[in-house]
């Protein structure tokens, strides 16, 4: 019995031993090691930009000041942040087309403003622009608009600019005012109809308010008017070559409403009203400042009142 467990038991330890031997148990050999990871490159691209010459340089994707400054409505800072990179540094492809972009968008702001008839604003931008694309030179036909294009919504933005202004004017009472902004644009484009014909309507309204003030004996008021009309005549005679009166006509009208006046103020000046009389001839200088007769009168009444005050 005892040999037979013996057999059993040799039998055994041999078939541990072949297990052993077949599956690499770590009893007849080292342990291995583990296996180290390898580290991983923090920038792949790396060690190819360390292949390349040194002046090579990699693009940018971004220009976070000129997109800050976009972004913020900034719009000509940003486009001067763009331009001056790309002086500097031409062959950045992706930041000439965000140049190009904000460009583009620029443009979409002033076509905007345009329809809100903001014309001062959008005029601002088209000049913008014009500046931008002029300095771009021949690449400047990669933009979806022309320069030509530009300097005709330049034209019009002023024209409509001016012309919103001096109807803003003529409707608060400040002919001067109307007048001269009509004038002023008049003098960049001559031969533009729609601010002819606007001037017109405006000296019509100036001659139709002074005699209306004529009628109700509103003789500073009609003085003033005259002259406005008389110092657009001395100085742009062709613009009055349709008037309805004369220079002569319009100076001989001033004339009139400066001696109703000269008599008003007489009045109260021999009733000793001399501060009635100081007023009222006070207006007389306001459309004929020229008048020395008045200025001695106003003297010599003011002269009187201080005597009086002591």
């Amino acid at each position: 019995m005892r040999t037979k467990v013996c057999s059993i038991t040799a039998l055994l330890e041999v078939i541990f031993l072949l297990i052993c031997l077949s599956s690499g148990c770590s009893l007849f050999k080292k342990p291995a090691l583990e296996k180290e990871k390898p580290e991983r490159s923090e920038n792949p691209e790396k060690s190819q930009t360390a292949k390349q010459p040194p002046e090579i340089k990699t693009s940018l994707s971004s220009l976070p000041e000129a997109e800050e400054a976009m972004a913020s409505g900034a719009y000509s800072h940003g486009l001067e942040v763009y331009k001056s990179f790309l002086e500097k540094n031409p062959a950045e492809n992706k930041i000439k087309s965000d140049y190009f972009e904000a460009l583009e968008r620029v443009k979409r702001e002033a076509d905007t403003l345009k329809k809100k008839e903001k014309y001062l604003s959008a005029l601002y931008y088209y000049r913008l622009l014009l500046k931008h694309s002029q300095q771009l030179g021949q690449e400047a036909r990669n933009l979806s608009f022309r320069q030509t294009d530009l300097q005709s919504e330049i034209k019009e933005c002023q024209l409509r600019n001016q012309k919103a202004e001096a109807e803003k004017a003529l409707k608060a009472g400040q002919y001067e005012a109307a007048i001269n902004s009509l004038l002023s644009g008049l003098k960049e484009y001559p031969e533009e109809e729609i601010l002819r014909s606007y001037l017109t309507q405006v000296i019509e309204a100036i001659y139709s308010q002074a005699n209306l003030a004529l009628a109700t004996k509103d003789w500073a008021t009609a003085g003033r008017l005259y002259s406005i009309l008389k110092t657009l005549g001395l100085n742009h005679k062709n613009y009055l070559a349709h008037f309805p009166l004369s220079l002569e006509e319009i100076d001989k009208s001033i004339k009139n409403c400066s001696q109703q006046l000269t008599n008003l103020g007489l009045r109260q000046y021999r009733e000793g009203n001399l501060k009635e009389a100081i007023s009222i001839w006070e207006k007389i200088l306001l459309f004929q400042p020229e008048n020395e007769e008045i200025k001695k009168a106003i003297q010599t009444a003011k002269a009187q009142l201080e005597k009086i005050k002591k």
